[in-house]
């Protein structure tokens, strides 16, 4: 298994989002305003939920986008074990075939990764309830997996980054104030073998927009919600078709 990152490449930002129900076997979606804050799932914070995701319940996301997409990632704030349902079309109300039944279980405060099995150009994605309400979704990922050509050297930079204040009185005391939970980083030097290689990780620079977007990667142990400093993936050339660059994450904590 190979070091990953995982990035959303159809503009989710911007995307459309409409609740409603769907009917499982006809695979039509009518909207509705059977929820509340369901915008909140393409917002780029895995902090607040969509609410009232009942039984047959459906968000549509229009992404006026059709770059290829093979994966998918669901985030939840609380267990669930409610099956979801996942389609993807060019029509708003006829939902087309399934591509994916997710059974649950789907764990607390870590990202559900969910291969799409193949590669797909749609305008909408549906995500439906199936068996019951879903509870604590607070973000979806569409987009693309790259698993790692080469992993990072032996070398590279881990550490734990404290959000704490300190102030000292005239007296010399110190006092610290804790803003927030530590932030871990990461920060390595990457050897870039081939032109694939660097076509990837510029797909990858180009999607998220150095560090406008937030993404996934995924160190084989952990799957990191994380944003990319705005000097990574600058390419040098050392040698013909051969590159370096460097690379620095920080986790984000929402």
């Amino acid at each position: 298994m190979a070091k990953n990152f995982i990035y959303p490449n159809v503009g989710l930002l911007n995307a459309d989002v409409t609740d409603g129900t769907y009917v499982s076997g006809t695979e039509t979606f009518t909207s509705s305003a059977s929820m509340t804050n369901e915008e909140r799932l393409v917002d780029q914070s895995i902090g607040l939920e969509v609410e009232n995701f009942d039984n047959l319940d459906a968000v549509r996301i229009d992404v006026n986008n059709t770059d290829d997409v093979d994966t998918m990632a669901l985030y939840f704030n609380a267990a669930e074990t409610t099956d979801i349902q996942i389609y993807g079309s060019n029509n708003g109300t006829a939902m087309g075939t399934i591509l994916v039944n997710r059974t649950a279980n789907f764990s607390a405060n870590v990202w559900t990764v969910i291969d799409l099995g193949g590669t797909f150009n749609r305008t909408f994605w549906f995500i439906g309830a199936n068996g019951g309400a879903i509870e604590g979704l607070t973000e979806v990922l569409i987009g693309n997996k790259y698993d790692f050509d080469v992993n990072p050297p032996v070398g590279d930079t881990e550490y734990d980054r404290p959000n704490v204040d300190i102030i000292k009185s005239y007296g010399d005391q110190e006092y610290a104030n804790k803003r927030a939970n530590l932030k871990r980083e990461f920060a390595w030097k990457w050897e870039i073998p081939t032109a694939a290689m660097r076509t990837s990780l510029r797909a990858l620079d180009t999607a998220v927009q150095k560090n406008y977007l937030k993404f996934i990667y995924d160190d084989e142990t952990t799957k990191w919600w994380v944003r990319m400093s705005a000097d990574s993936l600058k390419f040098k050339q050392v040698a013909f078709n051969y590159w370096e660059t460097n690379v620095k994450l920080t986790q984000q904590l929402i």
